[in-house]
């Protein structure tokens, strides 16, 4: 059983915009369960499955109250932590790189550091 994350988002949606959020079958995912879409993994170069995404860059299952599928939620989305993320890059963690290369190709946006870091005090 995994274990959920324990993050105060308060409101906060900066990992589900803009974000690409890939499935992992290898951690329970079942991509057929979900609105989906193939892409090239920008580190390994192989194929995976990715949540779609709304037009305006929101996942497809981002609604005004937040997540319309939470309790289905991907593993990416229930492991996530913004401030782990943020302390990672912080210290030369090798998700620096992994962040660095998502957000210069607009990948992950800036924000979700910015949010991690805001909530540094919670850890």
């Amino acid at each position: 059983m995994m274990s959920m994350s324990d993050v105060p988002c308060n409101g906060c949606r900066a990992c589900c915009i803009r974000e690409t959020l890939i499935l992992h079958p290898e951690m329970g995912d079942k991509p057929w369960e979900y609105l989906s879409r193939t892409l090239t993994h920008p580190l390994t170069g192989g194929k995976v499955f990715a949540l779609d995404q709304k037009d305006n860059g929101e996942c497809v299952y981002l609604g005004p109250d937040g997540c319309t599928n939470y309790e289905k939620r991907p593993a990416m989305c229930r492991e996530f932590d913004c401030r782990k993320l943020y302390l990672g890059v912080q210290k030369g963690h090798p998700l620096l790189k992994l962040a660095a290369y998502l957000a210069e190709r607009d990948l992950m946006p800036n924000e979700v550091l910015l949010a991690g870091k805001a909530r540094l005090n919670t850890l």
